[in-house]
Parts: C-alpha cells; sequence; structure tokens
C-alpha cells in the first residue's frame, strides 16, 4: 500500500508568494516547479496576490461565487469546488461537473464516480487519500463541452488548487483535462504515458465515464491505475517532456484570448442531457 499522508506542521499552502510570472515560483527557502502547464494566469488572478490560499478558503471562494455571466456558472444549481486531502500525493482533474454532481456540489458522485472510487480502491487507496476535481467548476448547460473562455475563466481556481496541494502527481481523466495541461496529445495513443512538464508529473488516462459504455476500456483503466504507486515512488526519475510541447500551449493560449471572451447570455438548461461519448474519451 502508498503511503498517503505526509507529516506536515503545516498545510502546504501556508507560505507566502514571494515572486509571480517567472520560470519558477519562490516559497522563503523552497524553489517550487514553474507555473502550471507553462500558463501565465489571468487578469482575475490578481498579480497583486501575495499570500497564498488554502483549499478551504478556495472553495469558499467558488462556492460564494455569482453574477459572470457564464453559463456554467451562472446556471449550477451547486458549483463544485472539489474535495480529498489537502495535502495530497495525488490530484485528479476530470472535465466538469454533471447532472449529480451539479446537485450535490461534489465531484465524481454518479456513475463515473463509483467507477473512480472503484479504480483508486485498486491501488490501496481512498478518496480520503486523493484529491478530486474539475477543470470547470460549474455544469455546462446540456453537459455539453467547455467553451475555451469558460475554462479560461476557471482557471484561476484550479491553478490556486494546484499551487496549494503541490501534489506528486496530476492525473488527468479524458481528453479535455489532458488537452489542457498536455496539449497536442491524443488520449488514444497517450493514456497511461506518464509526462513530465515543467517540473509537474502528469498521467493522462480514460475518462471513467468513457468505460461506462465502451467496457474494455474498464481494464485499460485499471492497468493504468497500477502505474500510480510505481510513480509515486520514482517521481524524480521522469524524464522532462521534450521542450517543443510548450510553444503548442502558449500558441493555443493565445489564440483563446484573443477571441471574444465575454459572457454569452445565460439561457435555459436543455430539458435533455445529451452526452457525447466521443468527447468523454
Amino acid at each position: 500500500m502508498v503511503s498517503k499522508h505526509r507529516a506536515r506542521s503545516q498545510p502546504r499552502g501556508d507560505g507566502v508568494l514571494l515572486q509571480e510570472d517567472s520560470d519558477a515560483i519562490s516559497y522563503g527557502n523552497r524553489q517550487r516547479p514553474p507555473q502550471v502547464g507553462g500558463y501565465v494566469a489571468g487578469p482575475s488572478c490578481g498579480a497583486e496576490q501575495k499570500q497564498l490560499k488554502t483549499i478551504d478558503q478556495i472553495a469558499d471562494e467558488i462556492r460564494a461565487h455569482k453574477g459572470c455571466g457564464f453559463e456554467p456558472c451562472e446556471k449550477a444549481t451547486n458549483m463544485v469546488p472539489g474535495e480529498g486531502n489537502p495535502n495530497a500525493d495525488v490530484l485528479f482533474i476530470g472535465e466538469a461537473p454533471g447532472k449529480n454532481e451539479d446537485l450535490q456540489g461534489r465531484p465524481f458522485v454518479g456513475a463515473a464516480g463509483k467507477l473512480l472510487d472503484e479504480l483508486i480502491a485498486s491501488i490501496g487507496m481512498k478518496r480520503d487519500d486523493v484529491f478530486i476535481a474539475n477543470v470547470l467548476k460549474g455544469r455546462p448547460p446540456g453537459n455539453r463541452d467547455p467553451k475555451p473562455e469558460e475554462i479560461e475563466h476557471s482557471w484561476p481556481w484550479l491553478r490556486d488548487q494546484i499551487t496549494a496541494i503541490r501534489p506528486k502527481l496530476i492525473v488527468l481523466l479524458g481528453r479535455h483535462a489532458m488537452d489542457w495541461f498536455l496539449p497536442d496529445l491524443k488520449i488514444s495513443a497517450d493514456h497511461g504515458r506518464a509526462k513530465r512538464f515543467r517540473g509537474q508529473a502528469y498521467l493522462p488516462v480514460y475518462h471513467p465515464a468513457a468505460a461506462l459504455y465502451t467496457g474494455s476500456l474498464k481494464d485499460t483503466l485499471l492497468d493504468d491505475f497500477k502505474q500510480i504507486p510505481k510513480l509515486l515512488e520514482k517521481i524524480g526519475e521522469l524524464p522532462e517532456e521534450s521542450p517543443e510541447i510548450e510553444p503548442v500551449f502558449k500558441l493555443k493560449v493565445r489564440k483563446m484570448l484573443n477571441q471574444d471572451a465575454k459572457p454569452t447570455a445565460p439561457v435555459e438548461l436543455a430539458k435533455q442531457d445529451t452526452t457525447n461519448q466521443e468527447s468523454l474519451l
């Protein structure tokens, strides 16, 4: 069984941010990996921010959020910050809340969540040992794919969560989560292949919901999850990803920022959910 809790006298989000928008972030006399995914935080992150937020503070901010005009936030029954161990070695990141998550305000509580619990248990862990979050904190109407401007709007919260948790490994659940952190990859070809990019280790895997539609993917997920304990033991041996990935990422973000990111007018939710199986892969 993997050791899940590290002895600490203070939460990992207790440091003071001394340097921002550089190749590294300094926490006192400790050097942390560069900005997540090589992405420079947007204006809503607040360049003047000095004190790092705790996981609870971030969650309170997300739950209280309103009035932005973006559909996932405006139409959500409950915003879904995420949950789990604030000192987790492993952070799971999915796409966005679904119907059950929207109703309960918790991540991965539907059928896909039950499978995720089973996958986590298969490696000797439980939900309380890890942290589970999504790229979006509000449910997109009709379970549609997130829009680029909605991801950009929600990114500061996820960035702050990663900064507070400082996970050894980020497991990307599905192609949407993978595409944000490791662009230009294909989940069908790159699932189960760990990557280290700018100091952070990632493991892309299929979204658990995909296995609900394609049963054979459950075995694939189980095999990919078996790597997690081994990766945690040898995380420092994972080679750095080719630097060519960063220009691709920056080009993608630049394209997003050049789009008209004004919030679209809130519309009525579709009467029936439309789930695109391919979008879950």
